[in-house]
């Protein structure tokens, strides 16, 4: 089975094989030996350099603080607030807005959105291919402190 950065290294390389992704995710994903339960979608999330996509971790990892990230942050604070975890669900940015003092910025012109798997549906994030394009000083900014290795 390759690699998850295998996969993306193929998907950002050959754009037959991102646009197979895209329009069927089940297929695709059991063609490179991943396999999803039949009762299972999957819907897939292209980020851009204006939009960053995450999905909900079901638990935070093992032996990590959550203030080491601040996706992390969020992620914790919605695993543990119901209330906060549907306004991050239905408006990532309000929510993220009412937290700002625990460190965590979206940087203006960047559009976060927030999934979560549920039984029937898995969601998958697909990066943006960093020799794409060359990235804006507000979109440097989102990744430098948007994006989690964690989450």
């Amino acid at each position: 089975m390759p690699s998850f950065n295998d996969v993306l290294k193929e998907i950002w390389t050959n754009p037959e094989s991102k646009a197979n992704l895209l329009n069927d995710p089940k297929t695709f994903l059991k063609d490179v030996g991943i396999e999803i339960p039949g009762d299972k979608s999957v819907q897939v999330h292209e980020d851009t350099l204006s939009c960053k996509n995450y999905v909900l971790p079901e638990a935070l990892p093992a032996g990590i603080p959550a203030d080491a990230d601040p996706v992390l942050t969020l992620a914790q604070r919605a695993l543990t607030d119901g209330a906060f975890k549907a306004k991050l669900l239905e408006s990532p940015a309000s929510a993220i807005a009412a937290i700002r003092g625990a460190g965590v910025d979206v940087p203006d012109g960047i559009d976060i959105r927030v999934w979560e798997n549920t039984p029937t549906t898995f969601h998958m994030v697909l990066p943006v291919d960093p020799g794409s394009a060359e990235l804006s000083d507000s979109a440097l900014e989102a990744v430098a402190g948007g994006a989690s290795k964690y989450a």
